[in-house]
């Protein structure tokens, strides 16, 4: 389908909810299956093409479906990168199911901004974030104004209330993959995919997965005879669509087979070290973290090496020069994924919760850390130097730090499974991966950095010589946090994009319960949450605080230009601040955290095996409330979540006190707190708490509402504290705490 291109400038005037839009377009490709043909030719004059026109359609058409190899941006990367949607795919999709709505999509080259999109799609503007219809995005990541202008369900839906994060979108459900899978020493994969999948509606001939553009397929069938099917080349939009020969009926089975090949899913990185780079789309998948199904995968690799997979081991046999082991999953999965190289393998079992643990480290480190290392400034540690470092002689040896890590996983395990309830998995292998500063988790298998695998006097002495990105506190709870996604992530996924949170901010609270649990008398919690606040409140090189990007129901919008990094700071940082003051909100005296324990709970239990909206988070919580946390006695807790989750403001503090002598040996304390810097509705209760040499003790929390003083509280104690602070735990995300 190719539009006309319009053969003057055209100047576009609209409004999309909030404000106005005002753009100079010198040329704009539309693509629409609604009724927008009709609209164009009661109003518009036709006539012919010019061949300079025709030109610049072919251009820009063709620049539209060049993926970017290493894209820049976010918006870049869910419109250029590996996810560069088929347009002509999508459109024919649409078409051959007329039977539901059509959409529209207005792809602009504005003077001011060249890479304008404005969309109108009832399967999602941008299907791999969420639900919302309605959306205009600037693509372009030489713009300072990059990313999402807008974006939303259409007026229809709001209008009758049936908008939501848990909408269905996707026009088949995955129910279970069984995979063949070489992988080579190389960077070689082959594989051949039988996917059992259901319907979800009638009408659908045009199915589309996410695949590595680097990975071709070869033939593709259904229920047994071959189909046809779209992939583009690969440095085109090479999203896989395969083509049914009939459509589909609602809730029927469908057996689909893929055969395919290709490159970059595996690469070197010397020593035994292998990066398993594609582990979202090293298989035609329907919806990561969507989509749940299970999996039966049997993959042949090299000898000498090991491959670890999601599920639990099933047989290992050798089979001329590989070895073959196979991997099961009866739980439903949201991801499927291996990772790979020459490991040591350590392994325990945790009795009391029935976990199967297994650490996986190579004995030597990849290439660029020798390197950089350089070998001599390692030479001086003292000791026997060991591992393979060549004429350097470096002391690097990841696998001798695999029980401690080991350790630190079932230390999470046992800490999680008593707050929030066991998962179903029972297993879980933690590997190494060559990444430094970063870890990632998918369902029974976690790839941590290769600095968790490294002894503290190595990471220092090369962080101390060379410009690493890195910091204690992630060390510290790296581990912890990829353990804790098990639970939420995986165990309860999020429904879109603003509810990210829910795996993030719940895995970044959940390191900070580790840290409490395992350090009890140092400070390295105490810095955890130091870390986040000034993670989110001080300010950029552009004087912005990224707390103030947006409310933390933005998600990765909250990216942009001048705020680069606030979707991590908001959704890790501020995400784990709202559990953590939901934690303390809900805490008593005399049964401490257990309402809060019980919460949890019950919210791992109702979504075992779902996704879950911020929504869904809210009622839970609401459900479990202690009293006098109603601010608004009406039996919810809108006040804390707008407050926290839908707005920024963060508030700031000053108590004035004094402690006198009262009658028999008693104390009097006379106090006043303020409350500054937050909007007039904005509610809190603000805890109040007493040092006794040391010892805190908790003596209440003073109900505070927009920017106020208090009035004038007496009370009596049994004796004299040596201080009396105001959110002495981080009970509250406070810019500031003045006490005097």
């Amino acid at each position: 389908m190719k539009p006309a291109l319009p053969t003057e400038t055209a100047r576009l005037r609209f409004t999309v909810g909030a404000p106005e839009i005002d753009e100079e377009f010198d040329a704009a490709l539309l693509y629409f299956t609604d009724g927008t043909v009709e609209e164009v030719r009661g109003q518009a004059k036709s006539g012919p093409v010019s061949a300079k026109n025709e030109a610049e359609f072919q251009k820009f058409h063709s620049q539209l479906r060049s993926r970017v190899e290493t894209p820049r941006s976010f918006m870049e990367y869910e419109m250029f990168g590996e996810r560069i949607p088929n347009l002509e795919a999508q459109v024919l999709a649409e078409l051959y199911n007329p039977a539901h709505a059509g959409s529209f999509m207005a792809l602009l080259h504005a003077h001011k901004h060249p890479q304008m999109r404005f969309l109108i799609r009832p399967q999602g503007a941008i299907p791999s974030m969420g639900p919302e219809e309605v959306a205009l995005i600037n693509v372009d990541p030489g713009d300072e104004q990059d990313g999402i202008w807008y974006m939303s369900h259409t007026v229809a839906e709001i209008r009758a209330h049936t908008y939501s994060s848990n909408e269905e979108k996707h026009v088949i459900a995955p129910e279970h993959y069984d995979m063949d899978v070489h992988v080579g020493k190389n960077d070689h994969l082959a594989a051949k995919a039988t996917l059992r999948f259901k319907a979800v509606r009638d009408g659908d001939r045009v199915i589309a997965f996410s695949l590595l553009p680097h990975l071709r397929v070869s033939s593709a069938s259904l229920d047994g005879k071959a189909i046809d099917f779209i992939q583009e080349g690969v440095k085109q939009d090479a999203e896989l669509s395969l083509i049914l020969p009939q459509a589909t009926v609602k809730d029927h089975e469908y057996t689909a087979e893929m055969d395919y090949e290709g490159n970059k899913v595996v690469s070197k990185e010397g020593s035994g070290n292998y990066s398993v780079g594609a582990r979202e789309n090293w298989y035609p998948a329907v919806s990561v973290f969507r989509d749940r199904a299970t999996y039966d995968i049997t993959f042949h690799s090299p000898k000498g090496l090991t491959l670890v997979g999601v599920g639990k081991p099933g047989g290992e046999k050798k089979e001329g020069g590989d070895v073959v082991t196979e991997w099961k999953s009866d739980e439903p999965l949201l991801v499927a994924g291996f990772n790979y190289g020459d490991f040591k393998k350590k392994e325990r079992v945790d009795d009391v919760d029935k976990y199967s643990l297994e650490a996986y480290a190579t004995t030597e480190p990849p290439d660029w850390l020798k390197a950089a290392s350089g070998g001599s400034p390692l030479d001086d540690l003292g000791g026997a130097h060991q591992g393979g470092g060549g004429s350097s002689g470096i002391l690097l040896t990841p696998s001798a730090m695999a029980d401690h890590v080991l350790v630190d996983a079932l230390n999470s395990v046992r800490l999680y499974t008593q707050w929030y309830g066991p998962t179903a998995y029972g297993r879980l292998a933690v590997t190494q991966q060559p990444a430094f500063d970063f870890g990632q988790s998918w369902p029974t298998l976690i790839y941590l950095p290769i600095s968790a695998f490294l002894d503290p006097t190595t990471r220092w002495r090369l962080l101390g010589r060379n410009t690493f990105r890195f910091s204690k506190e992630f060390i510290n709870v790296v581990t912890a946090h990829e353990v804790a996604h098990q639970w939420w992530g995986h165990t309860v996924g999020q429904a879109s994009y603003h509810d990210n949170w829910l795996s993030e901010g719940f895995a970044d609270f959940s390191a900070g319960l580790f840290l409490e649990a395992t350090l009890p008398t140092g400070d390295d919690s105490q810095k955890f949450w130091d870390s986040e606040r000034r993670m989110l409140l001080e300010k950029n090189q552009f004087g912005f605080r990224l707390n103030d990007a947006g409310p933390l129901w933005m998600g990765i919008r909250l990216d942009s230009f001048k705020t680069h990094g606030a979707n991590r700071a908001v959704t890790y940082g501020k995400g784990a601040f709202v559990l953590h003051m939901l934690r303390y909100l809900m805490q008593d005296r005399q049964t401490g955290d257990q309402a809060f324990i019980e919460m949890m709970h019950d919210f791992l239990t109702t979504y075992h095996g779902k996704v879950a909206s911020t929504e869904d988070f809210q009622r839970m919580a609401e459900k479990h409330m202690r009293p006098d946390m109603d601010l608004e006695k009406n039996g919810h807790l809108n006040w804390f979540f707008y407050e926290w989750v839908y707005s920024t403001d963060v508030p700031s503090y000053r108590l004035e006190y004094t402690l006198a002598d009262a009658d028999g040996g008693k104390t009097l304390l006379t106090m006043k707190i303020t409350q500054e810097g937050v909007e007039p509705l904005f509610k809190m209760r603000v805890p109040v708490y007493l040092d006794y040499d040391g010892k805190l003790a908790k003596l209440g929390t003073v109900p505070m509402s927009g920017n106020s003083t208090s009035d004038e509280l007496k009370i009596t104690l049994a004796k004299r504290p040596r201080r009396v602070l105001l959110n002495a735990n981080d009970d509250i995300l406070a810019a500031a705490v003045v006490q005097k």
